[in-house]
């Protein structure tokens, strides 16, 4: 019983009622003794084993999200500095905000420990995750957006 996290962060914004209630279904589920016998089939590795497992996943995820949002961001601003629609300084002050913004708003508003519970299960869990790091990513992109569109306007 899982849903999409696209489909959740839908919900969380558009449709509360639906995520509070499908979140409730899910809690009800993960306490079943089907999900408990799932997860036993998961811990055949040591703690340190999981959680290094885990460290590793989220960083090797993190870097290629960073390196696809930086090397998009400043292709794209070279290329319409280039196509001429866009002005690279006015682009540039513009998307530097806007990234800034974006990279405070993950910062401050996510919510950690106060939120975390069953390994990060949780539909509340996953949105706050993925919410974290769309504003991450479209932060990132418009910074380094806001580079290529300088350096694509430099002689």
């Amino acid at each position: 019983m899982k849903h999409s996290d696209i489909r959740l962060v839908l919900w969380f914004i558009f449709r509360p009622n639906k995520f509070l209630q499908e979140s409730e279904k899910h809690m009800a589920w993960i306490n079943s003794p089907e999900a408990n016998s799932e997860s036993q089939g998961e811990k055949t590795d040591s703690q340190s084993a999981r959680a290094a497992k885990l460290i590793r996943a989220a960083y090797s995820k993190s870097f290629w999200l960073v390196v696809s949002a930086v090397l998009t961001g400043g292709m794209v601003g070279k290329f319409l500095v280039g196509l001429g629609i866009i002005n690279g300084q006015a682009t540039s002050e513009a998307s530097q905000y806007a990234g800034i913004a974006l990279l405070l708003w993950a910062t401050f508003g996510q919510v950690g420990w106060g939120l975390q519970t069953m390994h990060g299960a949780t539909y509340p869990e996953r949105v706050n995750d993925f919410l974290c790091r769309t504003l991450y990513v479209l932060g990132s992109f418009l910074l380094a957006l806001s580079a290529g569109a300088t350096f694509a306007q430099s002689p």
